[in-house]
């Protein structure tokens, strides 16, 4: 027998319905003979046909565990690989780098184009400042103390263009400012006013900074540092 049916062939079948067709028959005839006997064992024949159609049932139902016969192989378990990430794109890939290159600018300075210079201004005075763009006067207007701080209250006077001054300068208007003074050698980015003008071919550079104010006297004094830088011609 196999896993699958219960009889491989139908000859085992018919063999088995003649034998107990047979054994029905001869019971039948003798029955006289058989009759104690019979009534006595009928256990034992019951048990054994129920161990047998066990065996039988086991095989077709559970073939695969009955001794002796071929079961198709275990399938292996296929091993689930998580796929590699591709690495992130660089940013040479992303931006790839221009074949054109661009040309370097190159500024110099001129025979005048640099000026430091300081001087003394009292109340009411004005110093005209000249340089390659045009000319800025700086009038001394106040000497204001405010908590305790002296401040140089100028006026500029221009073109049209425009004055800044760092955090620490007081603003009053457009081009007039109160600074405080700033020793020499420290940094005054935030205490001086400028102005700055950059083009194609010229960088200007204006720098005004109050180095000490004389508040009995009401004068201060003032340092400037211009510088004008033209574009030289390319090779």
């Amino acid at each position: 027998m196999s896993g699958e049916k219960l009889f491989s062939n139908p000859g085992q079948f018919w063999a088995l319905v003649v034998s107990i067709l047979s054994l029905m028959v001869a019971v039948t005839v003798n029955w006289s003979v058989f009759q104690q006997p019979l009534l006595a064992s009928w256990p034992v024949f019951v048990v054994i046909v129920a161990v047998y159609f066990t065996y039988a049932l086991t095989l077709r139902f559970g073939g695969k565990y009955a001794v002796g016969l071929s079961t198709s192989p275990p399938i292996d378990a296929v091993e689930t690989v998580a796929p590699i990430p591709k690495p992130a794109a660089s940013s040479a890939d992303a931006f790839p780098a221009s074949s054109s290159k661009l040309k370097e600018e190159t500024f110099k300075l001129g025979d005048d184009g640099l000026l430091m210079e300081t001087r003394i201004l009292r109340l009411g005075d004005y110093w005209d400042i000249r340089h390659r763009l045009g000319v800025v006067r700086v009038t001394l207007r106040n000497v204001p103390r405010e908590q305790g701080d002296l401040f140089a209250e100028l006026e500029f006077t221009t073109g049209g263009s425009l004055i800044y001054a760092g955090e620490k300068a007081k603003k009053i208007r457009t081009n007039r400012f109160s600074l405080p003074a700033s020793s020499s050698g420290s940094s005054c980015e935030d205490s001086a006013a400028f102005q700055f003008n950059y083009s194609n071919d010229h960088v200007s550079l204006l720098i005004v900074r109050v180095d000490h104010i004389n508040d009995h006297n009401a004068q201060v004094s003032l340092s400037v540092c211009s510088m004008f830088m033209m574009k030289t011609p390319q090779r």
